[in-house]
């Protein structure tokens, strides 16, 4: 999934954001600034098993990815986050893989115009 108009809803993100280009793409941007932080410390908390730390992380992910219209990763982070609140196993390997990988391809996205 490389295509950007899968992983990247714009127009999405213009309704969580009342219609304001430049409140978008600036939370767009100050996500990606984040995610190579955020992916290695997923990495780390995952490999540890310190599912606690892994929650918060993800957390913090969830709602920025609502907010900055990215509804594939929206719905990874939810998914990792259920498995995460069930507690009674790890989360599942390929579902923690797909979220770096996605993590990887939204930091390469170029980031959304100031005005149409």
């Amino acid at each position: 999934m490389s295509d950007s108009s899968q992983l990247h809803d714009f127009n999405l993100a213009l309704t969580y954001t009342a219609g304001n280009r430049q409140l978008a793409r600036e939370l767009f941007v100050l996500l990606q600034q984040g995610l190579p932080t955020q992916q290695q410390a997923i990495t780390e908390y995952y490999q540890a098993g310190d599912h606690l730390a892994l929650f918060r992380v993800v957390h913090q992910l969830f709602t920025s990815a609502l907010f900055c219209g990215l509804p594939t990763l929206y719905a990874t982070v939810q998914q990792l986050e259920q498995q995460l609140q069930r507690g009674t196993q790890p989360p599942e390997p390929a579902t923690v893989a797909q979220l770096l990988t996605l993590m990887t391809q939204i930091a390469q996205l170029p980031p959304p115009p100031f005005s149409d």
